[in-house]
């Protein structure tokens, strides 16, 4: 089997996969956070891969079950952030993150209505900013983030990771006086998730676009001042990710796939060829080489999500891996 040499596909190797995104519960979402606080069941979440080298800008975006397809992002320089508030609010991200920002701690801004944290650009700053968020966070479990968002009592404007139970893995944010809804005048005095938000930027404006720590306001002068920006669920550490897949009560695989056997399987899309072959009445043809931001198998094309979910885990069980 030829080894892979599609550049994007190359960087799904485990030491390049420093984090993932996950959804959490859609009732949890629409109760703002108040009760129902568990994940999704049955997804198979995306995972986030950056070039090995130190001066190596590029990621990309591992997205195996959409209902646009299974996915892999081509490669390209992309600043990631997490953000926590009304997010569905924001019209210019740059104007939702400076106005009247100030440090909330060694890792983390506050806005008037947001509280974020800038991950950067290349693998080394973003390892590292995540090693800092850890420092800088509360530690509490899923039940303490119950028990906190079903009082819905004041707080102080902080940062907590979830050290245990469902949500393991996550960050979530208390803003001072509570959460506003812009012009709602609506204040939810509970803890938000960090999602993660991130947009392309030009090689050559990566200097400018990482330099918070020195020039914030040059920093976030690149910020885009609109709304074309990505903008993904809700943050979780690479090890509770891991740890997601291999749970069996998750439902991560479909039939007899386990998430266990997703998770040893996909990376093989990085170290080989993987060819997607078509049948007509039986008859195969067509074989192709899978590469970088295709679409297979979208829930439409696939006649359903139940079928959906069974052709992208067939996928990945059946990579070669020689």
């Amino acid at each position: 089997m030829p080894a892979q040499q599609d550049a994007s596909l190359k960087l799904l190797v485990s030491k390049n996969r420093l984090f993932g995104t996950i959804r959490l519960n859609p009732l949890a979402c629409s109760a703002l956070y108040d009760s129902n606080l568990t994940l999704e069941q049955g997804q198979i979440p995306s995972t986030y891969f950056f070039g090995p080298g130190l001066f190596d800008e590029v990621s990309t975006r591992y997205r195996p079950f959409h209902e646009q397809g299974f996915f892999v992002e081509v490669e390209e320089p992309r600043m990631y952030w997490l953000v926590a508030g009304f997010t569905g609010t924001i019209n210019s991200l740059r104007s939702a993150l400076a106005t009247d920002a100030k440090p909330l701690t060694k890792a983390f801004f506050q806005s008037r209505n947001f509280i974020y944290a800038p991950l950067g650009v290349n693998k080394t700053t973003v390892a590292g900013s995540i090693k800092k968020m850890l420092l800088n966070a509360k530690g509490i479990s899923t039940t303490e983030l119950e028990a906190y968002n079903q009082a819905g009592q004041q707080i102080n404007a902080g940062v907590y990771f979830i050290i245990d139970g469902a949500l393991k893995g996550t960050f979530w944010a208390s803003q001072e006086g509570g959460w506003s809804r812009g012009g709602l005048g609506q204040n939810v005095k509970r803890l938000f998730p960090l999602d993660i938000v991130d947009y392309p930027v030009a090689e050559d404006e990566v200097p400018e676009v990482s330099a918070w720590n020195t020039q914030f306001n040059l920093a976030m002068g690149m910020v885009p001042d609109s709304k074309a920006f990505h903008w993904g669920h809700a943050f979780m550490t690479i090890e509770a990710i891991e740890a997601y897949y291999k749970e069996p009560a998750m439902l991560a695989g479909s039939g007899a796939i386990t998430g266990q056997d997703l998770w040893d399987r996909m990376l093989r899309l990085g170290a080989y060829e993987q060819n997607l072959g078509y049948a007509v009445n039986g008859a195969a043809f067509g074989a192709l080489p899978m590469r970088a931001g295709v679409h297979y198998f979208s829930k439409n094309s696939s006649g359903g999500i139940a079928r959906q979910k069974q052709l992208v885990c067939d996928l990945i069980y059946n990579f070669g891996n020689a």
